[in-house]
């Protein structure tokens, strides 16, 4: 999910930047040492890390890394831009997010995580669960699912499943299209995935989430997590009966641009919510932050959701005071 936070906070951490090629180690000292931008970001910093995908012979597939203060390793791709400019970040110095799945993930809860990318909530829900729950990542995108698969391998995860499958409302193959320069942006949408740079168009499979709880004969539903792009109207499309049988708490991005370019609006969500016994709704960064207050929802804005079905408000409620639901409370169809 989306996170605001200042870029490059995570290289103090010398570990993980001797574990990466030596041709990504000279770009960060050039990220340091390189004249700034007024707006932010470095002068020449995009062009010669496409430089170095384009001509290094040290960018290894995958490389694992580990620090202190983490939950679990972490496998990554050096060769994407998005692991330096948010994955690596998230991964050490956490999120609202994250700080979410720590308060409502028990053992034996079932989690998906939709649009998993890297797999940063899908691993931190399998450690914080335990081997009694269950976590199902779903990432389309090839190269991040063997990033996950490996990251699975290197913690000795026996919890986690990979699903390399877009979700959405049908079962069918569909065309996926991916940044040139990173991970971050993946979309069933190509206008959305192509509005920074060019784009990779794969063919991958679609499924809804009804049909894989069916197929596999799953029989309880916790937590679900949807980030993918302006297509979260249509997984919850393809969610319903999960969604009205099991009332899991469903955590989701809720980006209005995105949205429309998907020719629906933030109260189709809550619309299509509210008819299966979701009536309340909370910004995810003021629930977890005392020192921020939800706003309203406008169409400029990024922020992630959670949706709390009426079957789980009184745990819910034990979990986080009246004080951060105040805050945190917001109306979709402001």
């Amino acid at each position: 999910m989306t996170d605001s936070a200042g870029p490059r906070q995570w290289d103090r951490t010398e570990s993980i930047i001797r574990a990466l090629p030596g041709s990504i180690r000279m770009w960060l000292q050039y990220q340091r040492l390189a004249p700034k931008r007024a707006t932010g970001g470095v002068i020449g910093g995009s062009f010669v890390f496409r430089a170095i995908r384009k001509y290094a012979r040290d960018l290894t597939p995958l490389v694992t890394v580990s620090a202190q203060n983490t939950r679990f390793d972490l496998v990554i791709d050096p060769a994407d831009f998005e692991v330096y400019n948010h994955t690596l970040r998230v991964w050490l110095n956490g999120s609202a997010e994250e700080a979410l799945i720590r308060a409502l993930m028990r053992p034996g809860y079932v989690y998906f995580d939709v649009g998993a990318n890297y797999g940063l909530y899908a691993l931190t829900a399998a450690v914080i669960g335990g081997a009694s729950s269950q976590v199902f990542a779903f990432e389309p995108q090839p190269r991040l699912a063997s990033a996950i698969r490996a990251s699975i391998s290197a913690n000795s995860l026996s919890n986690v499943s990979i699903i390399a499958a877009a979700i959405g409302a049908s079962e069918d193959l569909r065309d996926f299209y991916v940044p040139q320069t990173g991970s971050g942006i993946g979309s069933v949408m190509r206008e959305h995935a192509s509005s920074h740079s060019g784009v990779l168009a794969l063919q991958v499979p679609g499924i809804t989430l009804d049909g894989f709880v069916e197929r596999e004969k799953i029989s309880q539903v916790d937590l679900i997590k949807i980030d993918i792009e302006g297509a979260e109207y249509d997984a919850i499309m393809g969610s319903m009966r999960v969604l009205r049988d099991y009332q899991p708490y469903l955590g989701f991005e809720l980006n209005s641009a995105a949205l429309l370019r998907a020719g629906k609006s933030v109260s189709d969500i809550a619309n299509l919510l509210r008819t299966v016994g979701y009536s309340e709704f909370f910004e995810i960064a003021s629930l977890m932050s005392a020192d921020a207050t939800a706003e309203v929802i406008s169409e400029s804005r990024i922020c992630n959701i959670l949706a709390v079905p009426d079957y789980r408000m009184s745990t819910f409620s034990s979990a986080f005071d009246a004080q951060a639901c105040k805050r945190a409370r917001v109306d979709l169809n402001a």
